[in-house]
C-alpha cells in the first residue's frame, strides 16, 4: 500500500483522499480535458464554456429556431454560389476548385499554369468580382 497522503484541492481547500478516489478523480479529469481538446480540434462549441456566476452560458445563443433559419439561408446562399460557379468558363471553375477546395496556394497555382502568382491572383480578384455580379443581379 502507498504511504504517500494523496491531496485534492477542492474549492480552494486541501482534502486528502484515498488513492482509488484520487485515481478515479483524474481519470475523470483527464477525460474532460480530451473531450475539450477533440471539441476545440472540430471546432464544438460547448455552452458550459462560456457559464458564469452572472449566468450560464446557454443564455448567451440565439434559440434553435434562430440556428435554423441561419442554416437555411447558408444553403441558399450556397446553392446560388454553386449557380454562379457552374456560369464561370472551365478555367475559372479550376482556379475556384484548386483555390478553395484542395487549398493550393496561388504559388502553387502558378507553377502549375506556368505563369506568375500575382497573374494568378489578378484572375482570382476578376473571378471573384464576376461572382459578387452574379449575386447582385
Amino acid at each position: 500500500m502507498n504511504a504517500e497522503k494523496k491531496v485534492l484541492l477542492i474549492e480552494g481547500t486541501e482534502v486528502e483522499v484515498t488513492q482509488e478516489v484520487y485515481e478515479a478523480y483524474w481519470e475523470g479529469y483527464n477525460e474532460l480535458e480530451n473531450i475539450k481538446r477533440s471539441d476545440l480540434r472540430h471546432q464544438v462549441m460547448r455552452y458550459d464554456a462560456d457559464d458564469t456566476e452572472e449566468g450560464l452560458g446557454v443564455e448567451k445563443y440565439p434559440s434553435k429556431e434562430k440556428w435554423v433559419e441561419d442554416l437555411v439561408e447558408k444553403n441558399i446562399l450556397e446553392e446560388l454560389l454553386r449557380f454562379a460557379i457552374n456560369e464561370l468558363s472551365d478555367d475559372e471553375k479550376q482556379l475556384i476548385r484548386s483555390f478553395y477546395y484542395e487549398e493550393k496556394s496561388f504559388r502553387q497555382l502558378a507553377v502549375e499554369y506556368g505563369v506568375d502568382h500575382k497573374t494568378v491572383s489578378l484572375k482570382h480578384k476578376k473571378i471573384i468580382e464576376k461572382l459578387k455580379q452574379k449575386f447582385e443581379e
